[in-house]
């Protein structure tokens, strides 16, 4: 598995030299975030990073750029074009943010089988598996 702790020193020292700030805490999510792959969360200067990139699939060089990415967040809160540039910074920035986009769609797309039939305008409620539920990366949250 990665080394997280590592990667985020790493980082601190080549990519993102900052004493304006505090420097955030940075541990992996509780959850397997599939929509994102990280979050600066301000109100506990901790960066958390998807569950889902612990893996030896993903590069280290793009975990790298998802931590670079948050700590962006220190200095602004918005993907505006000032942060787009400072985001360009680090080397290689669009392939490795295209790697995990690749990793991310193929661990959170389910094998389809044949089309059910969907019932609108029922009052019954249904209830079933879906195929691999125990797959986290095929739980859906409604």
């Amino acid at each position: 598995m990665v080394n997280l702790e590592a990667l985020y020193d790493e980082v601190l020292k080549e990519y993102y030299q900052n004493a304006k700030y505090k420097i955030p805490t940075i541990s992996w999510s509780k959850e397997f975030m599939l929509a994102r792959f990280g979050e600066y969360q301000a109100w506990e200067n901790r960066l958390e990073i998807s569950r889902a990139l612990n893996t030896d699939s993903i590069s280290q060089m793009a975990i790298k750029s998802v931590i670079y990415h948050e700590l962006l967040h220190l200095d602004i809160g918005d993907h505006n074009k000032k942060f787009r540039k400072l985001e360009s910074k680090f080397p290689d920035f669009k392939k490795y943010q295209q790697e995990l986009e690749e990793y991310l769609y193929t661990i959170n797309q389910p094998e389809l089988k044949e089309p059910h039939e969907v019932i609108s305008n029922s009052n019954e409620v249904y209830f079933g598996l879906l195929p691999d539920a125990d797959n986290v990366s095929n739980n859906f949250c409604y």
